[in-house]
């Protein structure tokens, strides 16, 4: 694909993602927004601290991986925000929206 192509393909997506946020800012109440973000930012570095040590320990040689502490870190960092990202949606989504559909 030429550089001049790529305007094709970049900016629908920018527009659509323009759209989507002007809609949301009218139709969530703010601290909603804030606690969406932050939730789907938090499981983004979860998906980014896996791939980071996917890609290290696949393709680096093991002379310049790095040391055994960072890439437990890297878990760590994982597991850290996966665990407040999933209680997150637990009490402010499961318990109370899906939750009281099913005890009726």
């Amino acid at each position: 694909m030429k550089e001049s192509n790529a305007k094709f393909i970049y900016y629908p997506i920018l527009i659509v993602y323009i759209l989507w946020g002007v809609v949301a800012m009218y139709l969530a109440k703010p601290f909603f927004m804030i606690l969406v973000s932050a939730t789907v930012g938090g499981y983004l570095l979860v998906i980014t601290s896996l791939h980071t040590l996917y890609v290290n320990r696949k393709f680096l040689p093991k002379e310049i991986q790095p040391p055994v502490w960072r890439q437990v870190g890297l878990v760590l960092c994982a597991v850290f925000y996966s665990i407040f990202g999933t209680l997150t949606v637990i009490q402010k989504v499961i318990v109370p929206f899906l939750l009281p559909q099913f005890i009726r």
